[in-house]
């Protein structure tokens, strides 16, 4: 109603936001968020960023290791878990199995990491793809 006054609707945010259409928000995640890494600790940086789908990581890591190798699945674990932003429950639904083996696969293949080279070097071209 007229002459009724409103609370700002921005009041409350906490982070920050990007008005406009999707050009120009994805103009301005490119021009300053472009080149940032992905890091936990910021919620807004995580937010804006964009982070591969579960499903764009399941494809590179096929194209790179094959679909039907016990360590692809543990990769794209670990991948999804670390990059796509995705809580536990979302990727545990998506690959069928609970929140907790998420994390224990996630620090298996982080264990296997520090002692593996070869694996390191896969993971860092499946990583180069997905322009992580």
């Amino acid at each position: 109603m007229l002459g009724k006054e409103y609370e700002s609707p921005l009041a409350d945010i906490i982070d920050s936001v990007i008005l406009g259409k999707q050009n120009f928000v994805a103009g301005i995640k490119d021009k300053f968020l472009g080149n940032k890494k992905h890091d936990r600790n910021l919620s807004t940086l995580r937010a804006l960023s964009n982070r591969p789908y579960i499903e764009q990581i399941n494809e590179t890591v096929d194209s790179v290791i094959g679909s039907n190798d016990k360590l692809s699945r543990q990769i794209k674990l670990y991948l999804s878990h670390r990059y796509s932003g995705r809580k536990l429950k979302e990727i545990g639904t998506y690959f069928d199995i609970g929140e907790s083996g998420v994390s224990q696969t996630t620090r298996r293949v982080s264990d296997k990491l520090k002692k593996d080279k070869k694996l390191t070097r896969k993971i860092n071209r499946i990583k180069n793809k997905l322009n992580l």
